[in-house]
């Protein structure tokens, strides 16, 4: 029995060296591949981008309102917390502090032109420009279910809240001659009426809900002590309620776009629409640990 015992412990002492062997000649891990299980389930970061506002109107007089893109580019940017469900899928909740605006211009009915004693029309120019927060949470679908892909395209969905902070509107009513060139004053500048109003509860909406929808693009960015991730995407929302106010339909305050002198009740509807290009970067939550056999990045 004590040969039997030299015999099983010389065994047991041979494999643990071979075990502590090939532990410590094992190659380290490379900057360009990961472990699945060395995925992090949190990612948080920085977002940001450039986005470009749109109102739609439906109904009412439906004047054909002239949009120029340029007058409607605005930056957006925020943080973002992004938690993975399975190989697939992932839901982030996204902050956004968005510097919004847009420019329409259309040539009114005659009634104001009217007013004031003559049978011109005018051209009017409404601009607006105002802040506000957004918060969306979007649920993201990887069209590759390798969690360590270097490249991986996604699709995704987000209810919104947009929540304006401060602003201003103008309405500029530039008078037109019968030939459709702008009438000019005594010093030869364009005749026109210029009324500013600060943006409040009564000319804008205090809150809107949207859906969300985009696809983009998730690069993996590795190094020798961890790993991050930038993703790059496209979207669109649609903000689903109708952002006249209810003093704008009454008739409560002086400056409604595309009233002039007609029954707000003609207005119809006005939806707000959003077309964003942003990109993110995330840095993955994961534990780092650090003992004799392990270096700092190595996860576990």
């Amino acid at each position: 029995m004590k040969k039997l015992s030299y015999i099983a412990l010389t065994i047991c002492l041979a494999l643990s060296t071979l075990a502590a062997n090939a532990q410590f000649n094992k190659p380290l891990q490379s900057a360009s591949q990961r472990k699945t299980s060395n995925v992090a389930k949190y990612n948080v970061g920085i977002t940001g981008g450039l986005s470009l506002t749109h109102w739609i109107h439906t109904g009412g007089l439906k004047n054909d309102f002239e949009q120029p893109v340029t007058d409607g580019l605005g930056p957006v940017f925020g943080v973002s917390v992004e938690r993975l469900l399975n190989n697939r899928m992932s839901i982030s909740f996204e902050g956004f502090y968005a510097m919004r605006k847009t420019k329409l211009t259309y040539n009114s009915i005659k009634q104001l032109a009217i007013a004031y004693g003559n049978s011109s029309d005018y051209q009017k120019n409404f601009s607006i420009e105002y802040n506000q927060i957004e918060i969306q949470v979007p649920v993201t679908y990887y069209l590759s279910s390798t969690q360590n892909a270097r490249i991986k395209p996604y699709v995704f969905v987000a209810p919104r809240i947009s929540i304006p902070l401060s602003g201003t509107e103008k309405m500029e009513s530039q008078l037109l001659d019968s030939l459709g060139n702008f009438q000019l004053d005594a010093d030869g500048n364009p005749s026109s009426i210029l009324v500013q109003t600060d943006l409040n509860k009564s000319n804008f909406r205090q809150f809107n809900v949207g859906l969300v929808g985009g696809v983009g693009v998730l690069f993996t960015i590795n190094t020798n002590n961890y790993y991050f991730l930038i993703k790059v995407d496209a979207s669109y929302n649609y903000n689903l309620i109708n952002s006249y106010t209810k003093d704008e339909k009454d008739a409560n305050v002086p400056n409604v776009l595309g009233v002039g002198y007609i029954e707000p009740s003609l207005l119809g509807k006005r939806f707000i629409t959003d077309a964003t290009l942003k990109a993110t970067i995330l840095f993955p939550l994961k534990k780092q640990l650090k003992g004799a056999c392990m270096r700092w990045g190595e996860y576990d």
